[in-house]
Protein backbone atom coordinates (compact mmCIF):
# COMPACT_ATOMS: atom_id res chain seq x y z
CA UNK A 1 0.00 0.00 0.00
CA UNK A 2 1.42 3.37 -0.98
CA UNK A 3 1.78 6.40 1.26
CA UNK A 4 0.10 9.76 0.72
CA UNK A 5 1.37 13.03 2.18
CA UNK A 6 -1.24 15.46 3.50
CA UNK A 7 -1.16 19.08 4.60
CA UNK A 8 -4.22 19.59 6.80
CA UNK A 9 -5.18 23.10 7.93
CA UNK A 10 -7.90 23.35 10.60
CA UNK A 11 -10.25 26.32 10.62
CA UNK A 12 -9.63 27.15 14.28
CA UNK A 13 -8.07 30.64 14.48
CA UNK A 14 -6.25 29.83 17.72
CA UNK A 15 -5.29 26.31 16.75
CA UNK A 16 -2.18 24.96 15.10
CA UNK A 17 -0.90 26.36 11.81
CA UNK A 18 -1.56 22.97 10.25
CA UNK A 19 -0.62 19.32 10.33
CA UNK A 20 1.74 17.55 8.01
CA UNK A 21 1.11 13.83 8.03
CA UNK A 22 1.80 10.89 5.75
CA UNK A 23 -0.48 7.86 5.80
CA UNK A 24 -2.12 5.15 3.73
CA UNK A 25 -5.34 7.20 3.44
CA UNK A 26 -6.93 10.34 4.85
CA UNK A 27 -8.57 8.25 7.59
CA UNK A 28 -5.16 6.79 8.48
CA UNK A 29 -3.62 10.29 8.51
CA UNK A 30 -6.34 11.57 10.86
CA UNK A 31 -5.80 8.60 13.18
CA UNK A 32 -2.08 9.44 13.31
CA UNK A 33 -2.87 13.03 14.30
CA UNK A 34 -5.10 11.77 17.11
CA UNK A 35 -2.48 9.22 18.23
CA UNK A 36 0.09 12.04 18.38
CA UNK A 37 -2.03 13.76 21.02
CA UNK A 38 -3.91 16.28 18.87
CA UNK A 39 -7.38 14.83 19.37
CA UNK A 40 -9.97 17.53 18.73
CA UNK A 41 -7.61 19.77 16.76
CA UNK A 42 -9.10 18.53 13.48
CA UNK A 43 -12.85 17.82 13.41
CA UNK A 44 -13.49 14.31 12.12
CA UNK A 45 -16.23 15.58 9.79
CA UNK A 46 -13.55 17.92 8.29
CA UNK A 47 -15.98 20.85 8.41
CA UNK A 48 -13.99 23.98 7.53
CA UNK A 49 -10.74 22.03 7.15
CA UNK A 50 -8.49 22.48 4.12
CA UNK A 51 -6.86 19.19 3.07
CA UNK A 52 -4.14 19.06 0.44
CA UNK A 53 -3.42 15.51 -0.74
CA UNK A 54 -0.04 14.50 -2.21
CA UNK A 55 1.51 17.73 -1.01
CA UNK A 56 5.07 18.28 -2.18
CA UNK A 57 7.67 19.49 0.31
CA UNK A 58 8.42 22.62 -1.73
CA UNK A 59 4.72 23.59 -1.70
CA UNK A 60 4.71 23.96 2.08
CA UNK A 61 5.21 27.28 3.87
CA UNK A 62 8.86 28.05 4.60
CA UNK A 63 8.38 27.83 8.38
CA UNK A 64 6.89 24.34 7.99
CA UNK A 65 9.73 23.15 5.75
CA UNK A 66 12.30 24.40 8.27
CA UNK A 67 10.63 22.68 11.24
CA UNK A 68 9.27 19.42 9.86
CA UNK A 69 10.30 15.81 10.12
CA UNK A 70 10.60 13.37 7.21
CA UNK A 71 7.64 13.59 4.81
CA UNK A 72 8.36 10.24 3.12
CA UNK A 73 7.59 7.99 6.09
CA UNK A 74 4.25 7.21 7.73
CA UNK A 75 3.51 9.57 10.61
CA UNK A 76 3.06 13.17 11.67
CA UNK A 77 5.92 15.29 10.35
CA UNK A 78 4.57 18.72 11.30
CA UNK A 79 4.54 19.80 13.98
CA UNK A 80 7.64 17.71 14.50
CA UNK A 81 7.88 16.82 18.19
CA UNK A 82 10.94 17.83 20.13
CA UNK A 83 12.54 14.70 21.57
CA UNK A 84 12.29 14.41 25.37
CA UNK A 85 16.09 14.27 25.63
CA UNK A 86 16.63 17.55 23.68
CA UNK A 87 18.23 20.24 25.79
CA UNK A 88 19.24 18.02 28.69
CA UNK A 89 22.60 18.81 30.19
Amino acid sequence: MSLISYWIVPSQPNGPLGFGVTGHSLADALSLIIAAGYEGAVPLDLMGVNVTENVAFDELPRHVREHSGPIVTRGVWYPWPTPAWFGRA
